[in-house]
């Protein structure tokens, strides 16, 4: 189903040391509704006692403005906690989106999970 037709996302959970990993996967069910993105993000953070987020975007097809927005919100609230919140899996266009909203450099992009996790160089444009 396309991105443009569904508003709420299923989230994939997967635990490392002090980090917490969430996939977004677009969902056409009772996922988590988008525009509770942020503070359910922000929950789990604190149910797995994480202060450090990763967010797998490779199956996110558009950033679109709202989406843009709980991504904001959610750095601010991660942040205030003296958390770390990194994005991994961008396409082209999505990586362009960030820049030119200039989210990126709240929310730092790599390519792949390891790359997030370690600190690598962020992703440039291509």
């Amino acid at each position: 189903m396309s991105r443009l037709l569904t508003s709420s996302w299923q989230l994939q959970l997967d635990r490392g040391p002090n980090c917490l990993f969430v996939r977004l996967c677009p969902d056409d069910g009772p996922g988590c509704d988008e525009s509770q993105l942020s503070g359910r993000l922000a929950n789990l953070m604190d149910e797995h006692l994480a202060n450090r987020l990763v967010l797998e975007m490779d199956q996110v097809e558009l950033l679109d403005s709202m989406l843009l927005a709980q991504l904001a919100d959610l750095s601010s609230r991660v942040k205030a906690r003296g958390g770390l919140i990194r994005l991994c899996g961008l396409s082209p266009s999505n990586e362009a989106v960030l820049r030119t909203t200039r989210l990126d450099r709240r929310l730092p992009h790599y390519a792949n999970r390891f790359d997030a996790v370690h600190g690598a160089v962020p992703a440039k444009p291509r």
